[in-house]
């Protein structure tokens, strides 16, 4: 190549200049024969073999590693063949880089390979001065299927090798690999990946329907919050709710992470569910809150404010369906895995505790429970009791034991059947723990989804609860919510794990409880239950959800009748006629809505008395007594033969 940007034709010796010059010394040059390459003042040369020849260009290396440095670092170099230079022109390096090839046939040893497309250059060990670190190397590229990337998924929350993102002042967001992360294993070996397409996904946190309570449908669902996708938990809910609505529209709020003022760190998800609430405790519409969250503090402190938005002088009746994590799998002895024990000692393969006893009854270690300690330097080690007493237990480590002890748990794994009475022991304890009436907590924790299409195993079980609050828009108030199918819910975890009996138990100690007659049929509630009913069961209009959920509508219907007149009338006798004539007539519109087999929402009611308080001259006071139905729990028959 010439530096004024005239081209050889090697194949003809052409030079496309304005002379159309034929040069015999390029256009015989052959593979194999020798050439000189040279700085324009003649200081540095090197001798350089040809190894293939094309119309636009030859493949050369050099023989030397000084000769390959030559090539590589410079530019316009001047040929010369056989003592001839050719001073008018100027070549230099126009392939560097990888170049790749598929092997497609080798003898045993794989020592010779034979390649497509063949390589236009031959690997050799160079020799000579500069030529340490200049040896010819060749890379077998090893392509990698589907299901072998799927090992390369490389996330943030990776404790050892985490991806990094950091986020830029233009928008735009750097991703930072650790080289550790780009290993492939073959036969035992460690290989590196050398070239890889990166895919990145990512789940953006949309504030726009953050501010206020959005009404969706089945028609603009999408439209308003995006593809209905496992990322998007949100959509996910919302669809299965509106497809056992019968066609009714249900209200979405959307978390806000927005960084605080002053921050830069993203909302932690439980604050972002607290300041949720200040939106939810405003709204007067609300009545049934369903959280897409498993955690039990974010589902009590919405159990706490639908406890004091239904205190009667608020008014605002409402109750929060939670979903608990299902039945535990890890039974914790002695600390947990967020709050391990932290006043244990080692030494040897034993830890002794002066704070936890190992053998009380409450904390009992058993012979092949895991121990799961952390030593000083953070480096986490497993191992497995073998003997304990009451101050010591000695450990069989998986890896040597640590040698320093800066924090340890004891668990044992619950997945034995024979651990179904703890599971429920535990299940009990967690529901007396938060118990409340306007709680209902489903069981179990984890289900398949299939909507729009697309089937999403091992969901969480908010989705159950979605999709049962539908059904809370399309039945009549007070009608029981027990039997009742949920469309788009394939299937529960453990279908088949707990017997009748055992789900009973879990109903009993407080749960909301689902289950299917098949491994894929539609599941159902099999008692409609609140978590106070694990500590308080009996009084229906406390603790079944069709008979509480009928008295809030009750109550609020009866306070709707008489908000209008606070504020505009005064307290003159023709008033109590008006509030009392107001109260009958809503007593008498509840009792005609009849429905067959479940009745009205209000069976009988009556005014006992519409009076001025004797404590506060501006404040009247009615009296309303009603009944309303009870869900048949039972039937008593008794057979006697004649």
């Amino acid at each position: 190549e010439t530096d004024s940007g005239v081209n050889f034709d090697f194949s003809t010796g052409i030079s496309e200049g304005s002379d159309s010059e034929e040069y015999a010394e390029i256009k015989n040059l052959s593979v194999g024969q020798e050439i000189i390459l040279k700085d324009a003042d003649g200081q540095n040369s090197g001798t350089f073999i040809i190894i293939d020849k094309a119309a636009d260009g030859i493949f050369v290396y050099g023989k030397t590693g000084t000769d390959h440095i030559l090539l590589t670092s410079r530019s316009n170099l001047v040929l010369s063949i056989d003592g001839t230079d050719f001073i008018s022109t100027r070549f230099s390096l126009a392939y560097a880089g990888v170049t790749e090839s598929t092997v497609v046939r080798a003898n045993p040893e794989c020592t010779v390979l034979t390649v497509n497309p063949p390589l236009n250059f031959v690997s050799i060990n160079l020799t000579g001065a500069g030529a340490t670190d200049l040896r010819g190397k060749g890379v077998l590229l090893q392509s990698l299927t589907t299901a072998e990337l799927s090992n390369y998924i490389i996330s943030e929350t990776d404790s050892s090798n985490p991806l990094v993102a950091t986020s830029l002042t233009t928008g735009d967001v750097t991703l930072t690999i650790n080289a550790n992360s780009l290993q492939h294993e073959i036969s035992g070996t460690q290989y590196q990946i050398v070239k890889a397409s990166m895919t990145s996904s990512y789940s953006v946190a949309l504030n726009s329907n953050s501010s206020s309570v959005v009404t969706v449908n089945a028609n603009n669902v999408e439209s308003i919050l995006g593809s209905v996708t496992p990322r998007n938990q949100l959509a996910v809910a919302t669809s299965l709710a509106l497809l056992n609505s019968g066609g009714s529209s249900v209200g979405v709020l959307a978390l806000d992470l927005t960084p605080a003022e002053g921050e830069t760190a993203a909302k932690s998800l439980s604050t972002a569910y607290t300041d949720a609430l200040v939106i939810l405790n405003k709204n007067v519409n609300v009545y049934a809150m369903v959280p897409l969250t498993q955690n039990i503090t974010t589902l009590q402190a919405y159990s706490n404010a639908a406890e004091a938005m239904s205190d009667p002088k608020k008014g605002k009746f409402r109750i929060c369906l939670g979903t608990s994590e299902g039945a535990p799998l890890v039974d914790y002895i002695i600390g947990t895995n967020t709050s391990p024990s932290t006043t244990g000692s080692i030494a040897g393969n034993n830890i002794s505790d002066i704070t936890n006893p190992f053998r009380l009854p409450s904390n009992k270690v058993l012979t092949g429970d895991s121990v799961i300690a952390v030593d000083n330097a953070g480096v986490t080690h497993t191992g497995t009791i073998s003997s304990a007493t009451n101050v010591l237990l000695t450990i069989t480590w998986d890896s040597g034991a640590p040698a320093t002890l800066a924090s340890y748990y004891v668990s044992r794994s619950l997945a034995n059947r024979k651990y179904i009475p703890r599971q429920i022991e535990l299940l009990k304890a967690t529901a007396n723990s938060i118990a409340s009436k306007r709680l209902f907590l489903t069981f179990p924790g984890k289900c398949t989804v299939s909507i729009s299409g697309n089937t999403y195993s091992e969901a969480p079980a908010f989705f159950v609860t979605a999709a049962f609050s539908g059904i809370l828009t399309r039945l009549e108030i007070h009608r029981p919510k027990n039997f009742i199918a949920l469309a788009g819910v394939t299937s529960l975890a453990n279908f088949s794990r707990f017997s009748n009996d055992q789900l009973d138990e879990i109903s009993d100690a407080g749960y909301l409880v689902f289950q299917q007659e098949e491994p894929t049929s539609a599941p159902f509630c099999i008692h409609q239950v609140n978590t106070l009913h694990g500590t308080s069961p009996g009084t229906q209009e406390f603790t079944e959800l069709s008979v509480l959920a009928n008295f809030d509508f009750v109550s609020r219907y009866f306070k709707e009748i008489l908000d209008p007149f606070a504020g505009t009338m005064n307290i003159v006798p023709s008033t109590f006629g008006v509030i009392r004539a107001s109260l009958e007539a809503g007593i008498s519109n509840l009792q005609s809505r009849r429905v067959s087999t479940i009745g009205s929402p209000l069976l009988t009611g009556s005014v006992d008395y519409v009076r001025q308080a004797s404590y506060d001259q501006g404040t009247v006071e009615a009296n309303v007594s009603v009944t309303i139905p009870k869900v048949l729990n039972r039937l008593i028959l008794e057979v006697i033969s004649g």
